[in-house]
């Protein structure tokens, strides 16, 4: 069903004089996804400008500077994860329970990788372009695939394990037909990952909540490993991962450790087969499940993110098997899954960040989400493939006078999430948009305040012409998390802007309102002043209020006075 993006505009004729009621007009704008309108504006000439936010990739455009949202769900890098491009996004009705997608890469073909969601499996043989599909035998329609395996050694044998009431599946013949694959496995199943020893093609691991099975024989048995668990205990999700060293065959499993003061999941290891287990001590107590480096024995991967926001990560390294762990910061707040460059493994993928010191320092990319990367045939070649959630990008329209007839329509936005605060129409009739952002790969200006996204979400400003050519961009923010809430439009060109963040480090001037912010809050009002030009210029910033403040429209009077609203919890706030 089509979800349409309304925006209304009315003429009331002489109410007063009672010569008609008022009229109103409705059009509609839309995709298949969902658009909500955040600024309309009327120019000089009478054309109607609107900008909102769409997550719609079929929107109707009109002479756009950017021909489609990025933010697919499927996603690929064509040189170890410095660029991104968009692939597609899998049919709505094959996830209608909006469960995560998997992937699994082709052993030596470096276009043919799967995706799965739900109950379906897809297929392409020529990087993503196009896909078949084929349907798991589930009993339930709560069933999903949760991991997805492909045999290097028989690139036809593709594993599946699915939950709840799910177990393990498998085809012989490419992901075209399937079958259930779980003898010995507890009834109902809930196989949260299944994986592959790679120094025994043939011996499988799954997690099944209760415990570790194992297979020998390609998935035609299962056993239950002796991997201690406590009697009653079930856990799931990214914390129930078996790890292998690739090279001296220890194995690593989840581990729940109980306390008086609660349960957390560790890991512990195994240098038998999985005959008996130790625990493995690890820098934090609830550490999960580690990454183990698919080339170099002994090194294994964690990161742990405190919960105080806006606190960052940590990365944590072992290079001798969890004896000792060394730590790096981690520049982001959240990650997706670790993906390692079986090729060489210094490229590590954490999210949005990227790693070539093997964890060391980290830089972000465009892909701007927390993506689940999977290195293409081995990671030599350079290509890798991601799932994504999909993202918002923004949407600008113009319509000549009356409103019927689409002049110009756009989207405008990178690989993450945008949204509109404000839309304003200058002297010039050229176009501002304001709003928030966490791309890195905005069309920025060269003269533009900040170049790069610095955090969780920055704010935006750019400027059009009234033909919607783009004429200028800039960030602005701190290292925490901004939201753009109003913009004015001085006579001289100059742009106020009003906002909230959640840090303490937002571009302030050395003029800033007096005895604002002691900065022991973590929600901060601020107001802005910025020169767009060849050179931008923050002509004055600053924080509102001192302790906890919400800032809400801005305006400016005749005499050039800056009129700011807001909601304040300051028993002290200046006046």
């Amino acid at each position: 069903m089509l979800r349409f993006a309304t925006f209304f505009f009315w003429v009331a004729v002489s109410l007063a004089q009672h010569l008609s009621p008022p009229v109103i007009r409705q059009y509609q704008y839309g995709g298949s996804g969902n658009e909500t309108v955040q600024g309309v504006a009327v120019d000089q000439g009478g054309s109607i400008w609107i900008a909102g936010t769409t997550t719609s990739f079929d929107l109707p455009l009109v002479n756009p500077i950017q021909t489609a949202n990025s933010g697919t769900e499927l996603v690929f890098s064509p040189d170890d994860g410095i660029t991104w491009q968009p692939l597609v996004n899998l049919p709505p009705s094959s996830n209608p329970f909006q469960n995560p997608l998997v992937l699994a890469s082709a052993p030596n073909d470096v276009a043919t990788f799967y995706a799965a969601c739900g109950s379906q499996v897809f297929k392409t043989a020529d990087a993503g372009r196009t896909f078949t599909t084929a349907s798991l035998p589930f009993t339930t329609s709560q069933t999903a695939i949760s991991s997805l395996l492909v045999d290097p050694s028989s690139p036809s044998t593709i594993y599946a394990g699915a939950t709840p009431s799910g177990g393990v599946f498998k085809s012989h013949d490419g992901g075209q037909t399937w079958f259930s694959s779980s003898a010995g496995l507890p009834s109902p199943a809930f196989i949260y990952s299944v994986v592959m020893d790679p120094r025994h093609p043939s011996t499988l691991w799954a997690w099944a909540g209760s415990g570790g099975y194992v297979s020998t024989d390609a998935a035609v048995t299962w056993t239950k490993s002796a991997l201690p668990v406590p009697q009653g205990a079930s856990f799931g999700g990214l914390s129930s991962n078996f790890a292998f060293d690739a090279i001296d065959g220890v194995i690593y499993g989840p581990e729940l450790i109980c306390s008086n003061a609660g349960c957390s999941i560790g890991t512990q290891k195994t240098a038998n087969g999985g005959l008996s287990w130790t625990h493995l001590t690890t820098p934090i107590a609830d550490a999960g499940s580690v990454v183990a480096d698919p080339k170099r024995p002994g090194y294994l991967y964690l990161i742990d993110f405190p919960n105080a926001a806006p606190t960052p990560g940590v990365f944590y390294r072992s290079t001798d098997g969890g004896i000792t762990w060394r730590s790096f910061p981690f520049p982001g707040r959240q990650s997706g899954p670790l993906a390692i460059n079986p090729s060489n493994p210094d490229t590590i993928l954490a999210g949005s960040f990227r790693s070539v010191d093997d964890g060391e320092t980290w830089a972000p990319t465009a892909v701007s989400r927390n993506i689940s990367a999977v290195f293409a045939s081995g990671g030599g070649n350079g290509v890798v493939f991601a799932t994504a959630p999909t993202s918002s990008d923004v949407f600008l329209a113009k319509y000549r006078p009356g409103g019927r007839t689409p002049a110009f329509a756009t989207y405008f936005g990178g690989m993450g999430t945008e949204t509109v605060a404000s839309l304003k129409i200058d002297r010039a009739g050229n176009v501002w948009v304001l709003g928030t952002t966490n791309s890195y790969g905005l069309p920025i200006s060269s003269g533009a305040f900040a170049r790069n996204v610095s955090a969780a979400s920055n704010l935006f400003l750019a400027e059009f012409s009234s033909s919607g050519q783009l004429l200028y961009c800039t960030y602005l923010g701190s290292s925490g998390t901004d939201r753009g809430v109003g913009m004015a439009l001085a006579s001289d060109g100059s742009v106020w802007i009003s906002g909230n963040t959640d840090a303490l480090d937002f571009p302030i001037t050395g003029d800033a309102i007096p005895g604002s912010c002691n900065c022991t809050m973590p929600g901060h009002a601020f107001v802005s002043h910025i020169q767009p030009s060849a050179a931008s210029r923050l002509l004055f910033s600053s924080y509102v209020g001192t302790r906890f403040e919400l800032a809400g429209g801005i305006a400016i009077d005749q005499s050039g006075n800056v009129l700011l609203t807001g909601t304040t919890g300051s028993s002290d706030f200046p006046s």
